[in-house]
């Protein structure tokens, strides 16, 4: 069977599990020879366009990485509750927690981030490439691994071989394909990424799988393991909420529905290599004028609506 092998710094140009690619290089045109996509690449193909997902693939020329560096709170808190909870090493080299208080030449005040002190804080935590934490971040996070923790099958799903970098170039297209799961199961083929959410309710989950096509990150996680020959068993969901009472729940997805995902990778995978080609990253929709109806069930409702007062 297939083992890692430490990554050697150089743009991968062989099929295989790679150990210690960090993840700004993993998301860099550098990771592989040659062009690459991720799930998060082949989910904004399908959602949104060709444009779309040209404006942040960084083999265009005009992509500005410290743009895309600037993340919002919500994922800055999930990144690092999967630094803490998946137990890697470097959690203290990646993330430091603000001060709640200044130490400044009138003493000890409480955090102003207009002041010189804070701003000398913010950039020299920044030169050291660690991302600041909020009092408040903490005490999610902390909240989050107590939940967590009364989860058994949840930790035991998330044993193994945490973030490393799977790596294989697409026969039929020649494009490297990468998936970075969260934990590579050393034990059988069922793999698992955790997941923090605003709500584990079943509406709010359903939403949840439709809206970030997690069917499509599991299906791609297959496709590489096929060309790896790693065993794939299925792929599971451990979602967190990231509010009290920071539930947790654990959900399967159907081979069904990662079949389905294999299709829409596929159709994807085939239009970049299309774009590639052409050297056109269409937008949604057409050049010309387009007709744009309302939904049939509004349509029917406005109408239904209309005999009413009609009626009247």
């Amino acid at each position: 069977m297939l083992h890692a092998v430490r990554w050697d710094r150089k743009p991968v140009s062989q099929d295989g599990w790679y150990d210690g690619v960090p993840l700004s290089v993993y998301h860099s045109a550098g990771i592989t020879a040659g062009y690459s996509v991720s799930s998060s690449g082949t989910r904004t193909l399908w959602r949104k366009s060709p444009k779309h997902f040209y404006a942040k693939w960084p083999y265009n020329p005009n992509f500005d990485p410290e743009v895309e560096a600037e993340e919002s709170a919500a994922f800055t808190i999930g990144r690092a509750a999967h630094h803490l909870y998946l137990g890697e090493d470097d959690f203290a080299l990646q993330f430091i927690e603000r001060p709640e208080k200044l130490n400044t030449k009138d003493g000890y005040v409480a955090w102003n981030g207009h002041r010189l002190e804070a701003v000398a804080f913010l950039k020299q935590q920044k030169l050291a490439g660690r991302t600041v934490l909020t009092p408040n971040d903490i005490k999610i996070i902390r909240g989050m691994a107590r939940s967590l923790a009364d989860e058994p099958l949840a930790i035991d799903l998330l044993q193994g071989a945490v973030e490393q970098t799977l790596i294989a170039k697409d026969p039929e297209t020649g494009i490297w394909l990468k998936a970075r799961p969260d934990v590579i199961p050393t034990s059988d083929g069922t793999f698992a990424d955790l997941k923090t959410t605003v709500s584990v309710l079943d509406v709010d989950l359903k939403m949840t799988l439709r809206k970030y096509l997690y069917n499509m990150q599991g299906a791609l996680i297959w496709e590489v393991c096929d060309l790896l020959k790693l065993p794939f068993d299925g792929f599971v969901l451990v979602f967190i909420e990231k509010k009290s009472p920071y539930c947790t729940r654990v959900v399967e997805l159907t081979d069904d529905d990662l079949s389905r995902g294999r299709m829409q990778n596929r159709a994807m995978i085939r239009q970049l290599a299309k774009c590639i080609e052409s050297k056109s990253w269409p937008g949604p929709g057409k050049h010309d004028a387009e007709f744009f109806s309302i939904p049939k069930a509004e349509a029917e409702f406005i109408d239904a609506r209309l005999r009413e007062l009609e009626a009247a």
